[in-house]
């Protein structure tokens, strides 16, 4: 890691974005699984680590969200009983699909509080924390039409431009 602190700052500007993009984003958060490994970022890298994981991690977050929301606690257990961990965007997935079913069961204040939980949390959550939320909620959710199409409406503004981006 001492090399590519020290190779960083003269990168080309697509390289130093590949090094922010595929190893910074990719390494763990203040709070979540292997983050001891940050005590190894140089002082060239630690900047783009720091503003990459300024706010909650996916981890936290997601452990928060379980404490607070009965539903999320049972999509969590039963995610971590099939896999033995939280893989992000399978996890948000199983929470797309979860939102979708609640809706087309007409069991909308379930699946409304999530959506207002998720909204009030995203300006607070790391940078890798709204990639697992834009990657499959936002993507995954029903479009216009569908059985679930007014998850979108509940979005708030910051992810509905999210949104209309994916």
């Amino acid at each position: 890691m001492a090399r590519m602190d020290s190779d960083y700052p003269g990168l080309e500007p697509v390289l130093r974005t590949i090094v922010d993009v595929v190893f910074v984003a990719g390494l763990p958060g203040p709070g979540e699984s292997g983050d001891e490994i940050a005590a190894f970022v140089g002082p060239a890298i630690r900047p783009e680590y720091d503003r990459t994981h300024r706010g909650m991690g996916f981890e936290p977050w997601i452990t928060t969200l379980a404490r607070d929301l009965p539903q999320m606690r049972s999509l969590l257990t039963e995610h971590i009983d099939t896999f033995g961990e939280v893989l992000s965007t399978i996890l948000f997935a199983d929470v797309t699909r979860w939102l979708v079913s609640r809706c087309a069961a007409g069991d909308i204040g379930s699946a409304k509080a999530i959506v207002d939980r998720i909204n009030s949390d995203y300006a607070n959550l790391n940078s890798a924390a709204r990639n697992a939320v834009n990657i499959t909620l936002l993507e995954d959710l029903p479009r216009l039409g569908s059985v679930g199409s007014e998850l979108a409406d509940w979005l708030e503004p910051a992810l509905q431009m999210s949104r209309e981006g994916a």
